[in-house]
Order: structure tokens, then C-alpha cells, then sequence
């Protein structure tokens, strides 16, 4: 009997619970078809479910009447929104577009910014379908495929503006019918932070160049000194330089620079810097690797083997290529008759080798891609096999990206994208994603010209 009345309860509580359960689908429509600005457009709710509406009309303006009216000010492209019934899960958005009774300039956003696209079209008044043509003006400021000689004859244009700083004027002549309107707006063009690449040239200066997505700035002077610099790395907002004398970190945003590490040993130099998490790592001419604390501030080296972890022990003092360190494994490489990468991991004070790879190839700088577990490389001039690759972690398949060789490799994420130096230019290209690590060859293209440049890093923080 008690199992029965349960029945009977949870049957009408199943059907109280669907009868609440309606599929209510929102929809209206407006009139006129093509309202003008000061015009009083009426809207239709032609939900058939349903007892509360929300309306917003795209301006701020709000309702909660079923069948609304509304006066649009200005023209422009509105998303009219029906909610029904307070549901999140009940709601129907349409444009609508509000015209002037001449035609008008629009875009969907007033802020215009330096390298960032965006579209221009024109809101005309139309009713009648007459046949219509357009006649943009720009400057020679403005980037389109559809910009040619500075006019483009499409109804919308999709441009971005290369320079900064000032007021472009859009001009438009454009053709209804037997009707001719000619009309302008004025952009101020801002300037937008990005990522940048900063880069250290043979005649002692630091250069910066910021990263877009649809061009390329020109490359501005630092007031950071690159004398004896032999290379530079940014982390957090610090410029680091890997001197002939000693390693200073510079703030970039106040210029001031402090000593990590200074000598007066003769020979000793401070190659290839990296950094990884809390430590600086770098090498000598030949065969030592070096750590210390990032906070490590005004210390002097005595000895050659201050500082030092890792020698790869080679005879006649074989040259470095760089170091770098990823998932607790130390790299360093060598570019004369001790070829290859060593790999190797600490413990404690304790050197545990793990093995050497790309033993072939004489290596004279080296990047690794930790997101696709893979490892770029240049080869000097010297070589046979001159240029710069890419291979897998392991120093497998390795690929010809560039018959040039380089001494600076940077790698951004963001742009998808691998930096490196030649000797009168940085080119760019896409990051190799499959597993036989090629690229696609279409992708190499210029980052800046007509400037030596012997190091560069990649400057993650917005300037």
C-alpha cells in the first residue's frame, strides 16, 4: 500500500513537473523594415509561450512591455535582444539597422588602434533596392588587400592603420540610383602595447621591435648600452646582458641596472645567457656552464671555476653554442670537434650525464620549443651543413629551415612564430607542428632588414 501511494505521488509529481516544463521558443519581429534615426520602430513578440519579457534594445535602453515601441537617436547596428520568462535558456537577439536619411560612415567600434583591424561600411538609406556604388578614400597610412592606389570600391573595407598618433580621414563617395552622397569621418588612430622583440646589433645598440599580428613596425632605438654585450635575454620586465665583463640585469621600465656578476680575469667572458625560473645560466668561450641565484647581485668572480656546474671536458677547448635548461635537464652545446648537445641532470653537487645529441652537426646557438617538444638549431657558415634546423627533443629528423646560419633564435608563442638572426636581417615563420619537423616554407619572411644583429630575445610584457 505505501509502495503504491509512492507511485501515485511520484506520477503526479512527474506530471506537475513536465506541465512546468514547456519549450518556449522566443521570436519577434520589428517594423519598418528600415527604420531611420528618430523613427518609431515597433516591435512584435511572437512567442506563443511564456507571461515576462525583458527586452534590451542594444543602446541601454530597456522594457518589459510585450509589444514595444522604440526611438533609435543615431544610426548604427543594434542587437535587440527578447528574454522570456527571466530564462537565460528563452532568449532570441537580432540586429537591427538604424539608418540616417544620407548615408553615413559605420564601424563597430570607435576605438581605432595602431595595427588592429577593423571594418568601415556605409549605412545608407536604401528602401527601393537601387543600384549602389562606393568610392572609399584612405590614406597612405591605411593596410587592405582591398585598397588599391588608396581607393577601394567595395561596400565594406577591412583595413588597419601602420602608424599612430593621428586623425585619419575615411572619405566615401557613394552612389544610390541616380543619387550621389559624398560624406567623411575622422579616426584618431591610439597606439597599443604589445610583445616585442629586443635585439642586440654589432655596433653596440639594443634595438626594440613590437610584435602585431598585421605588420611590421620600424625598429626603435633603446636607451639601453650594448657595448661588449654578446647576448641579451628578457624575463618579467628585466633585461639581462651576458657581457665581456660580468652579467647587469636592467629594469626596462626606469632603465636603471644593477651588477650580478663582475671579473677581471683575463679571458674569462660571459657567453650565452638563459634563464630558467630563479636561476641565470651561461657559458664561456669554451667549455663551462655557470649558474647562480637570479637575486645574486655584486659578487666577483676569482676563478674559472666559480660558479661552474657542468665542463664538457673536450680537448683544445671547444667553443659553446649556448645553453638552456627544461624539465630538470641541463643542455650546452658545442660548435667545433666536440659537436652536439651534452645533456645532463644535477643532483645535489653530483653531474649525472644522460647522453649527447646531434653529434654530426657543430651548433652555434639553439632554442627548444617546450610546447611541441622540439629543438632549433643553427649551424655556422663553415659547415657543410650551414643553415638552421629543427629537430625532435631527442635530436631526431632534423630539418633544414634556412640555408643561413644564425646566432640568435626566439621563440613566441603567441604569434606562433620562430625569430632568428642572419647577417643584415631577423626573419620570421611559422613553428613546426608535425612530426617529421618541417615547416611550411611559404611562411619565411622578413621581421627587420638592413640590421646586424647578433642576439635577440623575446620581450613578453606590453610596451
Amino acid at each position: 500500500m505505501i509502495f503504491k501511494k509512492y507511485q501515485s505521488f511520484l506520477f503526479v509529481t512527474v506530471l506537475f513537473l513536465c506541465a512546468n516544463c514547456k519549450k518556449i521558443a522566443p521570436d519577434f519581429t520589428y517594423s519598418p523594415e528600415a527604420p531611420k534615426a528618430g523613427e518609431t520602430v515597433t516591435f512584435t513578440n511572437t512567442t506563443t509561450e511564456g507571461e515576462n519579457w525583458n527586452w534590451t534594445f542594444g543602446d541601454g535602453g530597456t522594457s518589459t512591455a510585450k509589444n514595444p515601441t522604440k526611438v533609435y537617436r543615431k544610426p548604427g547596428v543594434y542587437d535587440v535582444t527578447l528574454r522570456v520568462d527571466s530564462n537565460d535558456h528563452f532568449i532570441k537577439t537580432k540586429q537591427i539597422t538604424i539608418y540616417d536619411t544620407v548615408p553615413a560612415i559605420y564601424t563597430e567600434t570607435e576605438d581605432i588602434r595602431y595595427y588592429e583591424s577593423f571594418t568601415v561600411s556605409v549605412l545608407a538609406y536604401n528602401p527601393y533596392d537601387y543600384t549602389m556604388t562606393y568610392e572609399w578614400h584612405f590614406s597612405d597610412n591605411a593596410v587592405s588587400d582591398a585598397i588599391e592606389n588608396n581607393i577601394a570600391t567595395t561596400p565594406t573595407v577591412t583595413l588597419f592603420f601602420k602608424d599612430f598618433g593621428l586623425t585619419e580621414t575615411i572619405s566615401l563617395t557613394v552612389t544610390i540610383g541616380d543619387d550621389q552622397y559624398q560624406i567623411s569621418r575622422d579616426f584618431h588612430v591610439e597606439d597599443v602595447k604589445a610583445r616585442s622583440l629586443v635585439m642586440a646589433t654589432n655596433d653596440s645598440k639594443i634595438m626594440r621591435q613590437r610584435i602585431y599580428a598585421n605588420g611590421l613596425e620600424t625598429a626603435q632605438q633603446t636607451n639601453f648600452d650594448g657595448q661588449g654585450v654578446n647576448s641579451i635575454w628578457a624575463e618579467n620586465n628585466q633585461l639581462y646582458l651576458f657581457g665581456e665583463n660580468g652579467i647587469k640585469v636592467i629594469d626596462m621600465d626606469n632603465a636603471t641596472s644593477r651588477n650580478i656578476i663582475s671579473t677581471t680575469l683575463p679571458d674569462q667572458t660571459f657567453e650565452n645567457g638563459f634563464i630558467s625560473g630563479n636561476s641565470i645560466l651561461w657559458t664561456d668561450a669554451y667549455d663551462h656552464l655557470y649558474e647562480t641565484d637570479k637575486n645574486t647581485r655584486d659578487l666577483e668572480m676569482s676563478s674559472a671555476e666559480d660558479f661552474a656546474i657542468f665542463s664538457a671536458n673536450t680537448s683544445n677547448k671547444q667553443a659553446n653554442g649556448g645553453c638552456a635548461c627544461y624539465d630538470n635537464t641541463y643542455f650546452l652545446a658545442k660548435k667545433d670537434a666536440g659537436k652536439g648537445i651534452y645533456r645532463f641532470r644535477r643532483n645535489q653537487n653530483n653531474i649525472i650525464p644522460i647522453d649527447t645529441i646531434l653529434t654530426t652537426f657543430a651548433i652555434q646557438a639553439f632554442r627548444i620549443d617546450e610546447v611541441q617538444q622540439k629543438i632549433y638549431f643553427s649551424v655556422p657558415e663553415s659547415e657543410s651543413d650551414k643553415g638552421l634546423w629543427v629537430c625532435g627533443m631527442d635530436g631526431s629528423r632534423p630539418f633544414q629551415i634556412a640555408e643561413k646560419s644564425s646566432t640568435g633564435i626566439a621563440i613566441d608563442y603567441q604569434s606562433d612564430k620562430i625569430y632568428w638572426t642572419t647577417d643584415n636581417a631577423v626573419m620570421c615563420c611559422s613553428l613546426s607542428k608535425n612530426t617529421q619537423n618541417t615547416i611550411d616554407q611559404t611562411t619565411i619572411e622578413i621581421f627587420t632588414e638592413n640590421m646586424q644583429v647578433h642576439s635577440l630575445t623575446l620581450d613578453r610584457v606590453p610596451k
